[in-house]
């Protein structure tokens, strides 16, 4: 099985000789300090991102935390999968330790600080909702959300927002997103431009529709990519080009 290591402190690998994961998070790792999750045969996975202190190893694998082995290995001998959660793990890493930097951040103004506060909560909520013994249609809403109030912030954080403003581009995405790259054309987040079909008209917020696992995983995963270049860009951590396999 090959090695999958993220350079420096990161290292993510399976130990293939033993056939089963190498526990490596002890004492040194408290808690979660943010929870992600992931779309895999047919259901809702966590990952959990710890609270780390000193130079440490984070195995991928071992931050599924309530993912059977046998899964694991079905995740693993998929290349496609494989390579999403790849990318998907590397957003939740940059995120996870980088969120706070912003969030607890004085030094930016109030309507900025306001904005990635609230996103922050909106994207954990879309999480929480996914994570449901039955996923909630809700956190559609909840994606959708954070991801314009991530956009806002990114706007409002490079040249200035006001809250008349942010009015004026309401809800639509498009739009904030097309501001975003105006300022800053070379960003990543213009890999989201043909993404942002994923979320629904504004007016379906309020018709309670119940929407298939696979459309509320979209919602998500477009979100946490915003969410987490919205924090590489303002707090310059990014390990995703410190991830490679061999």
């Amino acid at each position: 099985m090959k090695k999958i290591t993220l350079n420096n402190d990161w290292i993510d690998k399976i130990d293939a000789d033993k056939g089963k994961n190498e526990p490596i998070l002890g004492s040194d790792f408290i808690g979660a300090l943010y929870a992600g999750t992931l779309y895999f045969n047919h259901c809702f996975w966590i990952i959990r991102v710890p609270l780390a202190f000193g130079r440490q190893r984070l195995e991928a694998f071992e931050l599924l935390s309530n993912m059977p082995t046998q899964i694991k290995w079905l995740l693993a001998g998929n290349k496609d999968e494989l390579s999403q959660y790849q990318a998907l793990f590397v957003d939740c890493i940059d995120y996870g330790y980088g969120i706070d930097g912003l969030t607890n951040n004085t030094k930016i103004d109030q309507y900025s600080q306001k904005l990635v506060k609230s996103a922050d909560q909106q994207l954990r909520s879309c999480v929480t909702l996914l994570l449901e013994e039955t996923p909630n249609s809700k956190s559609v809403e909840s994606a959708q959300m954070a991801a314009e109030m991530f956009l806002k912030c990114f706007i409002s954080l490079k040249i200035g927002l006001t809250e008349k403003q942010a009015r004026k581009i309401n809800h639509h995405l498009d739009v904030a997103l097309n501001e975003c790259l105006i300022i800053e054309p070379s960003s990543e987040l213009k890999l989201v431009r043909s993404k942002l079909n994923c979320f629904p008209s504004i007016n379906d917020r309020y018709e309670g529709i119940e929407r298939p696992k696979r459309e509320m995983w979209n919602a998500y995963r477009v979100t946490q990519f915003i969410a987490s270049s919205f924090v590489r860009h303002f707090t310059g951590r990014n390990t995703q080009n410190s991830l490679f396999t061999k």
